[in-house]
């Protein structure tokens, strides 16, 4: 019966845990900006993660497993420990909020804990069937539509809506292709979503940030490699989904810029956007994607 119910329990954290993960992917800043007891679920997450961290800084390798890693585990405690080195030859205050937002990029990697643990004696399933779903998601939010019920709830109670930024987009597009490669390991299933959420995010990209951009292509260039022996034993379907992939390309690049030039319109119609004037906010939102004149052309 204990057994029973300590499963019962993990699976229920577990789904906690993916609902938070999902909604972070889907809706990022505008999420993770929203006030729970006055605190942003931001501000409450990073709070869970230094509890998790210090309660990993006293906790023996025994307790985790295979997958963490020795050279990992005892490089992640070292960098805690820099951290309080640091604060105290600084002079700085561990009761004051900012020494923790300064270094929120330390306490995030208490997520590789959790998630260590949460499956470690679980299956992924759960979370990997929506996996393939997170880039057409979020390709439909941030250039198509976004709900505005969605929209209206945002504004009225997170600090902040905004669109999930290039950075973040970048990081779901590299890793949905990363796990889903795991799941299906070089199939045609994996290779079909490798080449067609490239060709359609590729434009997107570019468009949002060259910072996201070079990265994205130089993960396309040496993702292609895993795929080298399929394509040259499939050449006939590697063809077809190279063309198909052209076409979704160029239709993808005409909805993002309306040009096949790569050149941003609409920038000299930008208007400011003032957070605190809701009717202000959702009739600039439309032309908030004519965000950074990021290029000029395709090959800049």
């Amino acid at each position: 019966m204990k057994l029973k119910n300590n499963i019962f329990m993990i699976k229920k954290i577990n789904l906690i845990y993916l609902i938070f993960l999902s909604l972070t992917i889907l809706f990022g800043r505008s999420f993770t900006g929203l006030y729970v007891l006055g605190f942003r679920i931001g501000e409450l997450l990073i709070a869970l993660c230094v509890l998790v961290s210090i309660l990993f800084l006293f906790s023996p390798i025994k307790y985790f497993n295979n997958n963490f890693g020795i050279f990992n585990f005892y490089v992640h405690k070292g960098i805690i420990i820099s951290f309080f080195l640091i604060v105290i030859l600084t002079n700085g205050s561990f009761s004051d909020q900012y020494t923790y937002k300064s270094s929120s990029y330390i306490w995030t990697f208490a997520f590789l804990i959790i998630s260590n643990i949460l499956f470690s004696n679980t299956k992924f399933d759960n979370f990997t069937r929506f996996v393939p779903y997170f880039l057409p998601a979020l390709y439909i939010l941030s250039t198509i539509k976004y709900p505005e019920v969605l929209m209206n709830y945002f504004i009225n109670n997170s600090d902040k809506f905004d669109f999930v930024k290039a950075s973040d987009l970048l990081l779901v597009f590299v890793a949905s292709n990363f796990i889903i490669r795991k799941i299906y390991k070089i199939t045609k299933v994996d290779f079909y979503y490798f080449i067609f959420s490239s060709a359609v995010y590729i434009p997107f990209l570019l468009f949002k940030s060259k910072g996201a951009f070079f990265p994205a292509v130089l993960f396309i260039l040496f993702n292609l490699l895993f795929y080298l022996k399929f394509i040259s034993s499939n050449k006939v379907r590697s063809i077809v989904t190279f063309l198909i992939a052209s076409v979704l390309f160029l239709a993808s690049s005409f909805h993002i810029y309306g040009n096949f030039n790569f050149t941003k319109m609409g920038q000299d119609g930008f208007e400011n956007t003032s957070i605190t004037d809701t009717q202000d906010v959702l009739e600039n939102l439309s032309k908030l994607v004519d965000e950074k004149n990021t290029s000029q052309i395709f090959a800049s």
